[in-house]
């Protein structure tokens, strides 16, 4: 409210200017709408004023209602709020009213600023009422007024959520004690009375409350059987001291509980009063409509009959509104309003606290000082929100939670943080945000977040926005993350506390209860989940959930306990599947559209019930669930859902009468908690909502055209980066002195207008706006422009010309200081060439515009009225992806405008004889092209055939035609409703072989076509919106394009992405794309450098422990060559496999990807050069350089390749596999065709050689894949004989370097799981295990293999049994580089990896350790020493030293915390330390966030199963050894330890743990080489029961060793080999399958080689 008067004076001045423009047009047709609009507006303002005067009254009497709770003359300054506050808003809902009469008159004609007027109008009324909901006074009834609330906007979520808070107060009569009880008995119905109604007029659906005899009832009814709740009596009280009782209403779905608290408003307290009710009916929504939604308080109009159990008289006392569905709602924001405050309300003092809650919609504004230094504490439960917001003359700052880390983010900075996650918290934050010493600092909790160089005077900004920002400033800097929703107490301004100056969506208080995080939006890969206490599928189960979606699969909800069954909610093809036990339900209808729809399944006393949205009773369904054992967590997305869910209830004991709050659940990939966002394609289309409430548009069915929306005459929308026009002229016409104008409306600061060049692109002519000014730039570097910034949205006028020597810029009748021009630029100013370009310009004269620093990209927003030399340009040569402009708002899908439009989907799209085809339109023309694929003229044998589908409108109707190569036949459907009738009309066709059936909204047909024996030819493009001009067109019945808008198409349940299809002919409106296209990498380099000798250089830092230095010196390179791109990505991917963390493995992930992109661009330019280069006969040797560097490059692309293979095969998933193999089958390609290039280059060698020319590889000077690639870029003069410029040497180089990728490739595949080992063969290429390692034995890559003897050869067994195989390389190895490198903190590392195998323990620990200190900076490799110094103390049974290192590791390392958990836990426990286990086993499962991890998985169920047992320190060592076993450490520990583990484990008696016992046992007598105590073992573990009613890795664990036993003695062979392949086939689904398949497969083939000749 505070500045009110000041925005009037602005809207007055605004909307007077408007009414000078509208007297200003001369257009006599439309006089009558002009006088209209201007007393229309002039009403407008009027009232306006009056709401200004009002909100400033009421602003000053409710602040002296808070000044003073002990002011004696409180009583007379309330006097006459009741008044104040009813004429002000009374005149709320009139002036909304009035200013939409303007803008449906406005919208038909086209003014400059009265649009912009009426949207500032709209927006303070919002903030009125806005206001007004936070006025914090009670409101009187005396039994014959009521209140006419708003409903909330989001019907969908009231459906399934009701939570609604308020306070009663009831006068003393005569006779009563102020309890709310009568002195005496006696019946009086003054005490039953009406409370509230909210349900629909028809009284189907409903929530009320009533007092009967005083006493508070609430009662609800949804579509079945009304449930009653009687909670006590309202407390009575004076007008003068008055006493609240608190009432809260909490439903979900059918269940609801009422609180009442009494004397709320006075000093003493009471235990609240609950009631609650189950409801039984599987009905449970409050399915309420716009149109028929009433809310009533205090009593209702005569004109409505609620139920008999509200049809009481109306409320007697005083009624407080506090909250509604998580939103602040007061009484005073009604929409009518009868006979209420007939005398003052009543008196109370209600204190303000000094916390703020802050909606989620919109923001605090603070003037700010010279200084800045702000800070505040901030709770929330959402992720995501901003924070704050400052700017100034096009400079900003925003201070963000993403995902729960905070980011740094302005237009002058890349965007900072340290990606540590704050948010959610369940206790306030310390938030700080100054500036010192010309840096930008911001600290939470005490710890700095982020610290930036300051390239700005911070003094200039003079005001800040604190938890959001205004709509025109987000719009204007593209601010697009939603605003905050929480609390923020203690905000200070230069460590002084400050009062927001201005607020809007805001309140006083903090109540956590409305910031329950209910919904969560889903993307591909992401999940949420939880152990949801009390929640069981043993007994009766009810579970409801909402959900969205566009996508017609997707796993929305599953839950899978081996001792209680499983439960899935899914969609299949648009259809939901419930899964519940043994059972499924499949619903009738499809539900893949995009909107709310509300599942409840529901199983009583052994019977089910599957509904969908209170109406679609789901069936029993054939079929079968394979689900993973989600161990006793409820999981919400499961990776393979793209939607939203929200309102997750399930009934259990602990949440009655609650939503689940998605906050705690723990997360995986990218899932957004607390947000639910609209699709954001790429096109845009109109949304006028024409129709208002009780108002029916008449639809001349006599006409022929639809009605079109408010286009704006003479104007093109320029959709985005490439959105182009072009002007083809003769020379005269640009000669001497062109003039321009033109007319712009635009938000965007920066982009292209107007461009023309000369001859040669010596000079120019451009018109662009750089930071919301508008620029003209001339010749060649000279430019002029105006200080105003127009990027407004507002229409603006543009004048540029050129005059002899001058130039000229007028903007708005503004004119900028002319511009000059010399004689030599004059002259170059006269040679334009043609064409002339609007928007953006082709891609092969953006380096002129680089060179000229001009923006490449067009501007986004509008263009009308383009003039050249007064004569208008109003046809263009030609158009790319340019579309009408529109006046109003849009919304999804893409705008066809006719005269040809359209866009083809496929280029050769083939109709299979089952074709179906979805989608939606809102025509603007009643005839028109849909859609046609096919041709009219193929022959086959000599027979003519016509094969095409046409889908098509004529006069209304909709028409599918068909011919299958035997003749025409369609089928037509005239919909029920107008297609003309504005509002979207949804198409289906589905065609099966011969018949064709049409869905038009609700009404179908079909028909069937002759039969074809013929397969469908069709393999032509398909087209939407219309077809070229050419023959085909003549036999079609329609030739017409489709005018109108279409979105939501789907062909064959793939969605249709018209922007990723091919570009688009003229007409069809597209929105902005995130960003350009990269450019090309230019081809001349500045500043050459020696990428070979820098890379080495780096690569001996890495190997001398300087990390730090070598990351920094390839990072500084990265973009100067492709060989220190790929050193960066190099060491990125190595710390990713030091650490396995995923933030580390992303970083990797991504910097591969820049280094292969970097890679293909200039791989590109480099043929580009090399074939300029032949045509100008220059020498072979700089085209054998090219030819060197265009090969090196494609090697580099390919080993990142096998880098992403890497990181996709080492997490272990079916996914990941496949993914893995996929990017694996691009690089065999390249190191295929790389090979074949280099063996071509070396035979033309061998042929021409005088001499034999035979050089061996030179020796290394490096020991990193890297030293190959900076070798062979840079082959230099040698005395060898060349081919084309390329030496012998560089040739074996190149071959060194595809021989390491080759290796590496061989290898990555020998880590397939054998079960996955066909699916990879499918994709072309094999992998063998020992030609990969003689490949990189002959590349001499180093660190590859060292990786590969010392850690995956024994983890895998991948040589059988024998886990010291490759020890003897590794050693070799190390002994050649500890020379040269004796202080490397990696080869120490593999040193003890190496001691360690070779069951020499400490001396690797004394390895590790020195390892660990020498890497004092690299962190990454710290971990991987502490992770072995655990390791080895385990080993040696030293479980304090163990639980130090794995305690540190789960303090510090990002991996896998929970893992690391469990490792200190056992590690803790095995010392003795009982109760500090315990604690740590609690923090497991708090830690435990990647659902699909098997380690991850494995640690939580050990845990729980450890916390809920008698933990005893044997079973904790017994938790040691089983760690042990399954890493294949126990071969290291010596005979001692092993006699000592051995009497460990015989000493557990625990039934529950017998067959790991056994198992355990019998691998560690097997390691003892007592064969025959190992067989005995094996064969007990082997018969565990228990374990195989848990689905335990016991049983085939305990055959797959008992099988390794026996295949060591001839006469036992085949029955080993049994045991084995019993083992791989006859379990599945246990922990680690993957990797004892791994073992078995090379066992096998350790078999099949040993058997071989």
């Amino acid at each position: 409210m505070q500045n009110a008067d000041e925005k009037k004076k602005a809207l007055l001045k605004d909307l007077l200017d408007a009414e000078n423009q509208l007297k200003n047009i001369k257009r006599d047709d439309i006089g009558n709408i002009i006088d209209e609009a201007k007393r229309k507006a002039a009403s407008a303002n009027s009232t306006a004023t009056d709401t200004m005067n009002k909100l400033n009254d009421i602003r000053k009497e409710v602040d002296k209602i808070n000044v003073s709770p002990s002011d004696a003359n409180l009583k007379n300054v309330l006097d006459g709020v009741d008044q104040t506050v009813k004429d002000l808003l009374k005149t709320i809902p009139s002036l909304d009213d009035k200013i939409s009469e303007v803008e449906n008159l406005t919208s038909q004609f086209s003014t400059s600023n009265i649009t912009e007027n009426i949207k500032k109008i709209k927006e303070l009324i919002e903030q009125a009422r806005d206001a007004a909901n936070r006025i914090v006074v009670p409101m009187k009834f005396t039994g014959d007024g009521h209140v006419e609330l708003r409903p909330p906007k989001n019907l969908d979520d009231l459906k399934a959520y009701t939570d609604l808070s308020l306070s009663l107060q009831r006068p003393l009569t005569s006779g009563d004690r102020g309890d709310g009880r009568r002195r005496r008995r006696q019946t009086s119905s003054k005490n039953d009375m009406f409370v509230l109604y909210l349900g629909g007029r028809d009284s189907k659906n409903y929530i009320g409350m009533v007092l009967r005899n005083n006493v508070l009832y609430g009662v609800y009814k949804l579509n079945g059987e009304e449930m009653v709740m009687k909670t006590g009596f309202i407390t009575k009280s004076s007008f003068e001291q008055a006493m609240f009782d608190s009432v809260e209403l909490h439903r979900i779905y059918q269940d609801a509980e009422m609180v009442l608290t009494k004397y709320s408003a006075g000093s003493s307290g009471s235990q609240p009063i609950k009631k609650s009710e189950q409801g039984q009916d599987i009905k449970n929504l409050l399915d309420l409509t716009p149109n028929d939604i009433v809310f009533y308080v205090g009593g209702y109009p005569s004109n409505f009959t609620p139920p008999d159990s509200l049809k009481y008289p109306g409320y007697h006392g005083c009624i407080e509104f506090s909250s509604f569905n998580d939103k602040v709602i007061s009484l005073y924001n009604f929409k009518n309003a009868e006979k209420i405050n007939p005398e003052p309300p009543c008196k109370r003092y209600k204190s303000r606290g000094d916390t703020s809650y802050f909606e989620g919609t919109g923001y605090g504004k603070m003037k700010i000082d010279s200084k800045l230094y702000i800070s505040m504490n901030v709770y929330t439960r959402s992720e995501n929100g901003l924070l704050l917001y400052m700017e100034n003359e096009g400079t900003y700052f925003t201070l963000t939670m993403e995902k729960g880390i905070i980011f740094l983010r302005s237009n002058l900075l890349e965007a900072a943080t340290d990606n540590v996650k704050i948010f959610p918290r369940d206790n306030f934050a310390d938030v700080l945000f100054y500036a010192a010493n010309n840096k930008i600092i911001v600290r939470a909790n005490s710890k700095q977040v982020v610290s930036r160089d300051l390239p700005y005077d911070y003094s200039k900004f003079k005001e800040c926005y604190i938890g959001g920002a205004p709509q025109d400033l987000r719009e204007r800097d593209n601010i697009t993350m939603r605003p905050f929703k929480g609390c923020i107490k203690d905000l200070k301004l230069n460590r002084n506390h400050k009062t927001l100056d201005e607020e809007v969506g805001i309140s006083n208080g903090c109540p956590k209860d409305s910031m329950v995080t209910r919904k969560a939006e889903f993307n591909l890969g992401s999940s949420l989940s939880s152990d949801l206490a009390g929640f069981s599928l043993a007994g009766n189960v009810s579970v409801s959930l909402g959900f969205k979606s566009t996508e017609n699969q997707g796993l929305i909800l599953q839950y899978k306990k081996a001792s209680e069954g499983l439960m899935n909610i899914a969609l299949q093809n648009g259809y939901v599947i419930v899964t519940l036990s043994s059972d499924m339900w499949k619903s009738n209808k499809q539900y893949n559209d995009g909107q709310w729809h509300y599942v409840t399944a529901k199983r009583t006393s052994g019977r089910t019930e599957v509904i969908i949205d209170d109406e679609d009773i789901a069936q029993p369904h054939s079929g079968s669930s394979s689900t993973a054992d989600t161990a006793g967590s409820l999981v919400l997305g499961e990776n393979e859902f793209k939607g939203c869910i929200s309102n997750l209830y399930t009934r259990r004991p602990d949440h009655l009468y609650k939503a689940e709050d998605f906050s705690t659940f723990g997360s995986s990939g990218n899932v957004f908690v607390d947000v639910c966002t609209a699709d954001s394609p790429a096109q845009q289309m109109l949304d006028r909502s024409p129709k208002r409430d009780g108002v029916m548009q008449v639809i001349n069915e006599s006409l022929s055209e639809c009605a079109l929306p408010a286009l704006v005459q003479h104007a093109y929308r320029m959709g985005g980066p490439s959105s182009s026009l072009s002007y083809s002229l003769p020379f005269q016409v640009l000669q001497p002195r062109p003039h321009f104008s033109l007319d712009v409306r635009t938000r965007a600061p920066e982009g292209l207008l107007f461009f023309a060049t000369t001859r040669g692109g010596r000079s120019h002519l451009a018109l662009y706006i750089s930071k919301g000014r508008i620029r003209l730039s001339v010749g060649k570097q000279k430019e002029i422009f105006n200080r105003e910034k127009y990027n407004d949205g507002k229409w603006h006028s543009i004048i540029f010309s050129l005059e002899k020597k001058k130039f000229r810029l007028v903007v708005d009748g503004i004119r900028a200081q002319d511009g000059q021009l010399t004689n030599a630029e004059l002259t170059s100013m006269q040679q334009f060439v043609s064409p002339m370009y609007l928007g953006s310009v082709p891609e092969s004269l953006h380096k002129e515009l680089k060179s000229k620093a001009l923006p490449k990209q067009s501007v986004s927003g509008c263009i009308r009225n383009f003039k050249m030399n007064g004569a208008a340009m109003s046809n263009p040569t030609t158009n790319h992806g340019v579309g009408p402009c529109f006046e109003g708002q849009t919304q999804r899908g893409a705008y066809f405008s006719g005269n040809g439009a359209h866009v083809i989907i496929n280029d050769s799209f083939v109709v299979d004889p089952s074709f179906e085809l979805l989608f939606s339109i809102r025509p603007r023309s009643p005839t028109g092209l849909l859609l046609h694929v096919g041709d009219f003229s193929r022959s086959q044998n000599g027979i003519t055939m016509s094969h095409y589908l046409s889908v098509y409108m004529l006069s209304g109707e909709v028409v599918a035609q068909v011919n299958n190569g035997k003749g025409d036949f369609m089928v037509s459907v005239k919909p029920k409703a107008s297609l003309c009738d504005g509002t979207f009309h949804k198409i289906s066709v589905i065609k099966r072989k011969n018949v064709i059936q049409l869905h038009v909204d609700t009404v179908d047909n079909y028909k069937i076509g002759p039969p074809s024996s013929t397969n469908t030819l069709t393999k032509d493009s398909l087209y939407v919106g219309g077809i070229p001009e050419m023959s085909m067109q003549q036999m079609i019945p329609v030739t017409s394009s489709f005018v109108g808008c279409i979105q939501d198409m789907r062909i064959n349940s793939e969605p249709v992405s018209f922007d990723s299809s091919s570009p688009p002919v003229s007409g069809i409106s597209m929105a902005d794309p995130k960003a350009p296209a990269p450019g090309r990498v230019e081809d001349e380099k500045t500043d050459r450098i020696n990428d070979a000798e820098l890379a080495l250089k780096g690569i001996n830092m890495l190997l001398n422990n300087g990390f730090k230095e070598s990351d920094e010196l390839f990072r500084t390179y990265r973009n100067h060559s492709p060989l220190m791109s790929f050193g960066a990505s190099f060491v990125s991917f190595l710390n990713a496999m030091m650490t396995f963390e995923e933030e580390k493995m992303q970083t990797a992930f991504e910097d591969l990807k820049a280094t292969e992109r970097l890679c293909e661009s200039e791989n590109t330019g480099v043929i580009e050069t090399i074939k300029n280069k032949i045509k100008r006969s220059m020498d072979s040797q700089r085209s054998g350089v090219a030819a060197v560097d265009r090969l090196q490059r494609q090697i580099i692309i390919a080993d990142c390749q096998v880098y992403l293979a890497v990181l996709s095969f080492i997490k272990q998933e079916l996914s990941s596999y496949i993914k893995g193999g996929w990017i694996l089958r691009k690089a065999w390609k390249m190191y295929n065709k790389c090979y074949s290039d280099i063996t071509q280059l070396q035979e033309g060698s061998r042929r021409r050689a005088s001499e034999q020319q035979a050089t061996p590889p030179p020796s290394l000077s490096s020991s990193s894949d890297l030293s190959h690639h900076s070798r062979s870029s840079s082959p230099g003069p040698s005395p060898s004989h060349r081919v084309d410029g390329v030496s012998p040497e560089a040739l074996d180089r190149l071959k060194g370097s595809v021989s390491f990728g080759y290796g590496l490739f061989h290898l990555c595949i020998s880590m397939v799981p054998p079960h996955l080992l066909k699916i990879v063969n499918l994709l072309g290429f094999p992998g063998d295990r020992l030609q990969g390692l003689s490949a990189l034995t002959y590349a001499s890559e180093i660190l590859a293999l060292l990786w590969y003897h010392t850690v995956v050869q024994p983890f895998f067994a991948l040589d059988g049994a024998d886990t010291q195989a490759g020890l003897m390389e590794a050693k070799s190895i190390l002994q050649q580089r500890e020379a040269i490198y004796p202080n490397s903190s990696l080869f120490m590392f593999f040193k003890g990896r190496v001691q360690r195998l070779e069951c020499q323990i400490t001396s690797a620990l004394t390895s590790f350790r020195d390892a660990l200190d020498l890497a004092s900076d690299q962190r990454e490799i710290q971990h991987v020493c502490l992770y072995e110094i655990g390791w080895c103390s385990m080993i040696e049974l030293n479980y304090r030293e163990a639980y130090k290192a794995f305690e540190r590791l789960m303090t510090e390392s990002r991996w896998s915390q929970c893992y690391y958990a469990y490792l200190t836990g056992v590690c803790q426990g095995a010392t003795g330390d009982l109760e500090g286990a315990v604690h740590v086993f609690k923090d497991v499962q708090r830690l435990f966030k990647r659902k699909n991890n098997q380690i991850e998985l494995f640690s939580m169920k050990r845990a729980e199963k450890l916390r809920s047992t008698s933990l005893s320190k044997e079973l904790c060592i017994l938790s040691v050894i089983e760690i042990l076993y399954l890493w294949k450490a126990l071969a290291n520990c010596s005979t001692a330890k092993l006699q000592t583990m051995t009497q460990v484990l015989q000493g557990i008696d625990d039934a529950s743990c017998a067959g790991l016992k056994n198992l355990l046992l019998g691998a560690i007598n097997k390691c003892l080489h007592n064969t025959k105590d190992a067989i005995q073992y094996f064969r007990l573990a082997a018969r565990d029961e228990v374990g195989r009613l848990s689905n335990s890795y016991v049983q085939p664990y305990s055959c797959y060793e008992l099988g390794c036993v026996l295949l060591n003695t001839p006469e036992s062979v085949a029955r080993g080999r049994m045991l084995m392949l019993q083992a791989k086939e006859d379990y599945s689904g246990y922990d680690f399958e993957n990797r004892l398949h791994v073992r078995i497969h090379s066992a096998f083939a350790s078999m099949r080689t040993e058997a071989q000749p």
